[in-house]
């Protein structure tokens, strides 16, 4: 079979995409990259529907999925490395208001880890785009991961001043660093290891950041059980020192 090759305007763009999904999601180089790459984007937008870089990435991918994924399979690896931010993209996109429904009701119930209902379509699309089984395991934990860490960022902490941003921004990087590129090749399960210091006044929200914090964890897709391998649910536990003696 030869192998294809994609345009270099098409190797700019996805460049641009692989920039965009492996940075931090509270960055103004991001924020300003997605402007650049999705005409009718607005800066710093974190919620629009329909997502304007979704629909790009989607039209530059058509072309390669018009013969059923044909064109994708005869790609060169060099190409194919390029792309896969885009394909991981698409399917964050594709299932957010699943992983939404997902953590919601985990929220409410706590203790054993719920069953993942679309966990298997989700793993099958990645393994369409030629991801082994393994990696899109790994891979959709790490899509909940980030999930999950919008989720608590985001909505739990009330604001869109620059300081709340400058905030958001930090919790994020504690959480998957500001460029997961060395966190997803060798930082993903060792960042338990670090402490975080947060500091504030009373009623600053410094529990509801360490809460996000918590709560948004790398947990390991178990495909054959339709599960995450533990709740998100009971891994943030508060403890108040001042009930402790200090003798």
């Amino acid at each position: 079979m030869p192998t294809a090759g994609l345009s270099a305007s098409d190797r700019e763009f996805f460049a641009g995409v692989g920039d965009v999904v492996y940075a931090n999601l509270y960055s103004l180089r991001r924020a300003e990259l997605i402007v650049r790459l999705a005409p009718g984007a607005r800066l710093g937008d974190l919620t629009a529907r329909p997502n304007p870089l979704e629909q790009a990435v989607q039209a530059r991918l058509a072309p390669l999925f018009a013969d059923g994924r044909a064109a994708l399979a005869r790609l060169g690896d060099a190409d194919r490395r390029l792309i896969e931010p885009a394909l991981l993209y698409i399917c964050y996109h594709h299932f957010v208001p699943q992983l939404d429904a997902l953590i919601e009701r985990q929220l409410k119930q706590s203790g054993a880890p719920i069953n993942v209902p679309f966990g298997a379509e989700a793993v099958g699309e990645l393994m369409q785009n030629g991801f082994s089984e393994e990696r899109a395991a790994r891979y959709f934990a790490f899509i909940f991961h980030l999930r999950r860490a919008f989720y608590f960022i985001h909505g739990s902490l009330a604001g869109e001043s620059e300081s709340m941003r400058r905030l958001r921004e930090a919790l994020w990087n504690n959480i998957v660093t500001y460029d997961m590129r060395g966190y997803e090749s060798g930082l993903w399960n060792r960042m338990e290891d670090f402490s975080t210091l947060l500091l504030g006044g009373t009623g600053a929200g410094k529990g509801t950041a360490a809460a996000a914090i918590g709560r948004a964890g790398f947990i390991p897709y178990l495909p054959a059980e339709h599960r995450f391998a533990t709740s998100f649910a009971d891994a943030f536990v508060a403890i108040n020192l001042s009930r402790f003696s200090r003798r």
